[in-house]
């Protein structure tokens, strides 16, 4: 299916050429699961999108052979990329909220998919849509279609990408990072549902993923890539058991899947920090005849959380994970029941009263690319929050800003020039949760 040989890929930024694949050389066969891991930055979703004609326009092939069922797509036109797409390669992005557009229902933007495949519209497509959303594991598919993506949770959103790459029957499903938004009971569901595809028509998979867990689990080959380069490459077992290079060794060690658990701590003592008591959420849904007209979110949630802990809150998509959250950080109120923050009941907060607090209550989000603005430099939206809160500014403001990239582990560079740079003083909105850089006492990471 797909023949890479000393393929390489370069970006341009300014004057700067940079090599983000070093001839990278593979093969995958039909029926073939490939698992490609790496740490952030080693040049997995440049490949992928190598694979799709995907680039950005700043970005080409600068040697090598890229052969898809058996052609040469090195330098093929758009035209001939298109055709590969959704037939020949099936793509699961990464990102379901940048991936997915929030204007349009869930049901319009799977039958688009399938009507792209199948020649326009055609009478069964609704059916069609339904017995997809059905296939990828998700509950009330009639409901599920008629609802936009900002309704549904981060892991239904992720079921959907694959609903589409699924749409027009693909040769090769492409996933990229297919599990990450997932809990661990729909990750299963969903892994064997992909694993089945390839058992039984012949498709050929490619994953790429941080997950090593998954990667030996599921896949016949492993491909380990380093800053750009592969590095190791064998059967999923032997590679995991006997891994022949030290950077395979380190990602390893710091895998989860492989990890030690750690014994557990004794509970701490003193006032919570986070306090909820016995609250409820419930959001009302769209009217459909014979459907339910409200879904209970939460349901008699009491927790305490006190400084020096750290309490990990675990459950299936939907759960109600994200709405305790939303409640804890004053960004919804609780139909009924209490939330303590430092010693404040902030059941009734507006925003206004809750803005004081925002700096000893802050959110890691789960999905940087709907989080950061994109129209400010990454200087500009690591300062806002000190700029917010009045904390630092001219040199005490480029000094924290250095602190807090290091902190992040970050490179220096992405600081910037002091003297070609404009701070931009934000105006925070309603309902905006300034970044952790304001010096939090406690974390919530979504």
């Amino acid at each position: 299916m797909i023949d890479l040989r000393q393929l390489s890929v370069s970006y341009q930024a300014g004057r700067e050429t940079v090599l983000a694949l070093r001839e990278v050389s593979l093969a995958i066969r039909p029926g073939e699961t490939l698992a490609i891991v790496g740490e952030s930055g080693s040049g997995k979703t440049t490949l992928a999108n190598a694979l799709l004609g995907l680039l950005p326009g700043n970005a080409r092939i600068s040697a090598g052979q890229l052969r898809v069922n058996g052609q040469d797509y090195s330098h093929a036109s758009e035209r001939q990329r298109r055709a590969l797409r959704g037939s020949t390669l099936g793509l699961v992005p990464q990102d379901p909220m940048v991936s997915l557009n929030p204007t349009q229902r869930i049901g319009r933007q799977i039958g688009e998919a399938l009507s792209l495949s199948k020649g326009g519209r055609y009478r069964s497509v609704d059916q069609d849509v339904l017995a997809l959303l059905e296939q990828v594991g998700i509950d009330h598919p009639a409901l599920r279609a008629r609802q936009y993506p900002h309704e549904l949770s981060g892991g239904m959103r992720q079921r959907v990408l694959i609903a589409i790459a699924l749409a027009g029957e693909p040769q090769m499903i492409i996933a990229d990072e297919p599990t990450s938004a997932l809990d661990v009971t729909v990750q299963r569901r969903i892994l064997d549902h992909l694993e089945q595809l390839v058992r039984e028509r012949g498709i050929a998979l490619l994953i790429i993923t941080h997950d090593l867990g998954v990667a030996a689990e599921r896949a016949d080959r492993l491909l380990v890539m380093h800053n750009g380069q592969v590095i190791e490459q064998g059967p999923a077992r032997q590679v995991v058991a006997r891994p022949a290079q030290p950077y395979t060794r380190q990602l390893l060690a710091a895998a989860p899947a492989f990890a030690v658990p750690r014994e557990a701590r004794p509970a701490r003592q003193g006032e919570p920090l986070l306090k909820m008591e016995d609250v409820s959420k419930a959001y009302a849904l769209p009217r459909i005849k014979g459907q339910p007209t409200s879904f209970q979110a939460l349901q008699g949630m009491s927790l305490a959380l006190r400084a020096g802990e750290t309490l990990g809150i675990v459950g299936e998509s939907g759960s109600g994970k994200s709405t305790t959250l939303r409640l804890a950080l004053g960004l919804e109120q609780p139909d009924s029941g209490q939330v303590w923050v430092a010693g404040q009941n902030v059941s009734r907060y507006r925003w206004r009263q809750f803005r004081p607090l925002r700096r000893q209550i802050q959110l890691v989000q789960q999905n940087p690319f709907a989080a950061l603005d994109p129209r400010l430099t990454v200087f500009d939206s690591i300062v806002e929050p000190l700029l917010a809160f009045g904390i630092a500014k001219g040199a005490a403001l480029e000094q924290a800003a250095q602190r807090l990239i290091g902190t992040g582990a970050l490179a220096r560079a992405f600081s910037g020039s002091a003297a070609s740079r404009t701070v931009r003083r934000p105006t925070p909105a309603r309902g905006h949760c300034p970044g952790t850089g304001a010096g939090a006492e406690g974390v919530i990471a979504g």
